[in-house]
């Protein structure tokens, strides 16, 4: 079963602990995430919680499609060489 379909067969909403060890994170990493709106998360009085289907949502967008999507954002060292516009070597001044 994928963490998507565990959150889609989740009927109540999930604190910050349950996320963290659903996600894999730490609480703090939790708290940051949903304070940023990174996370979506709604409270309850002073407690946070998270609606299991807006997480299993929110995953499918984090989700990278396949092929290179997941090299958006990385550093040009852990991309192939040819990639990209520019060239692979320095420049030679003439």
């Amino acid at each position: 079963m994928t963490l998507i379909e565990i959150l889609e067969s989740r009927q109540e909403a999930l604190n910050v602990a349950q996320v963290a060890e659903l996600l894999g994170i730490s609480e703090k990493k939790v708290y940051h995430l949903a304070a940023t709106g990174e996370l979506p998360s709604f409270r309850v009085g002073k407690a946070i919680r998270f609606d299991p289907q807006d997480l299993a949502d929110w995953l499918r967008r984090k989700k990278p499609s396949r092929g290179a999507a997941w090299l958006q954002g990385k550093p040009r060292e852990f991309r192939s060489k040819g990639t990209g516009s520019r060239s692979a070597g320095p420049r030679l001044a003439r």
